[in-house]
């Protein structure tokens, strides 16, 4: 329905004809006002209107007041055809506003270690902030307990909450508790890590298998849309972000979104692309749907007996295998769109281990050893491959996989044209290798 309302409202012609015009009987417009009566006298009035037409002597006049509350004349003169729905001041597409008061005594902070004064006020910050947009922006608000610190305070806490010692900790959320070390969090941590709170209750803590990147598409998506709320442009701010990310993605071989159902896929092989990939097809779904959905998706899992596929295809209108097929054609021509500066050459290659089997997911950065700036920077794929767009000049790469640097002796040189077929092999005993 909410899909509907969304398409519908865009296909309407200027002017809208009044209902009571004669020929003003489009689908699109009846489909709109008969929601709009839905929504006022509830969805049993539709049926009742037709009951009350079993009497030979009523007249369809009589009929809808009896089953809707109003005379048509009243209902005409009322209804206002809508238009697409627009979130407050900014444009993104969304739900009206709430203005539902946020309780901030329902989150719990706890500060271990040596956290500034000014650091424990701008988290502060961070989280009213997102609490405030997310619960206009979808009605829905929840508690949770914020532990933030360093060290092993920090550690000592999270061993006797989790039960296990945290590894590269920076942020995370299980089961109505955050965990941040403050020199790592900045302001997206709180939009991202509170949304998983909010999928939690609103799927009141059930406990069915989610596809992975639908959980991190959609806190990833809040995120950015909450940071664009605050700084008064969020469709703007998602804009944007979608071009940076289909700029990365656009250049290399990425798995399928059935891949990325998977958590080790998604969280362990893929990391940061695996988010961005997640970003890209929830902001696909939005734009084929509405905001709303993001969150919707999660309440449909309320029900026990419900699957993900399930919520998704009623939240955002489409199947998932349909929107898999969609999806895919969609990044075809992302990636057939993807431009090099002026000035700079492509430079295609791939990274092997030292069994000769692809590097996946690591980072390649290209200078001419100058020591300035990157030239440019790309993540290899699925099939180890980078794709570089770089001036003319001699460079030898520097490769890491996951914060580990990646030692070897090979260079390419871009003189006046593009560059295909460099191989870069590790040697033996890599520590990427």
């Amino acid at each position: 329905l909410a899909r509907d309302r969304r398409l519908r409202a865009e296909a309407l012609p200027e002017p809208v004809p009044a209902l009571a015009d004669p020929g003003a009987t489009a689908e699109d417009l009846a489909f709109l006002a008969t929601d709009w009566l839905a929504g006022r006298a509830g969805e049993r009035a539709v049926a009742a209107f037709f009951e009350a037409l079993a009497d030979p002597a009523a007249t369809w006049e009589e009929a809808f007041e009896s089953a809707f509350g109003m005379t048509a004349e009243d209902f005409h003169a009322t209804f206002d055809p809508p238009t697409p729905r627009a979130a407050p001041d900014d444009g993104a597409p969304g739900i009206e506003a709430c203005d539902r008061q946020v309780d901030t005594t329902t989150v719990t902070h706890e500060f271990l270690g040596a956290v500034s004064g000014a650091d424990r006020a701008r988290i502060r910050r961070w989280v009213d902030e997102a609490r405030a947009v997310y619960a206009q922006r979808f009605c829905v608000e929840a508690a949770f307990e914020n532990y933030v610190g360093e060290g092993s305070a920090l550690d000592a806490k999270y061993l006797e909450v989790r039960g296990w010692t945290p590894v590269n900790l920076c942020a995370d959320y299980l089961n109505g508790i955050v965990f941040a070390v403050v020199d790592c969090i900045s302001e997206r941590t709180y939009p991202h890590e509170y949304f998983h709170v909010l999928q939690d209750a609103l799927r009141d803590h059930m406990n069915q298998p989610v596809a992975a990147w639908l959980i991190e598409g959609t806190a990833s998506y809040a995120e950015v849309m909450q940071r664009g709320v605050v700084s008064g442009s969020a469709k703007e701010r998602l804009d944007a972000y979608l071009r940076g990310r289909i700029e990365i993605l656009g250049r290399i071989a990425m798995p399928s979104l059935t891949t990325l159902e998977d958590d080790a896929q998604l969280y362990d092989t893929w990391g940061t692309l695996g988010y961005d990939l997640a970003f890209v097809a929830t902001h696909r779904l939005v734009s084929q749907s509405v905001e709303w959905a993001i969150a919707d998706v999660w309440g449909r899992l309320a029900d026990p007996s419900a699957t993900w596929r399930d919520a998704f295809a009623i939240a955002f209108g489409t199947t998932v295998d349909d929107f898999y097929v969609a999806f895919e054609e969609y990044r075809a021509e992302y990636s057939a769109s993807i431009t090099k500066p002026d000035g700079t050459y492509w430079v295609r290659g791939v990274v092997r281990k030292a069994d000769g089997n692809p590097l996946v997911g690591a980072w390649i950065g290209a200078d001419d050893g100058g020591g300035g700036d990157w030239e440019d920077t790309a993540t290899t794929g699925t099939d180890g491959a980078f794709v570089l767009a770089l001036p003319d000049g001699n460079y030898p790469p520097s490769i890491e996989l996951r914060g580990t640097a990646c030692p070897h002796s090979a260079s390419f040189t871009v003189s006046g044209a593009d560059v295909s077929g460099v191989v870069i092999q590790l040697p033996a005993g890599s520590p990427c290798a």
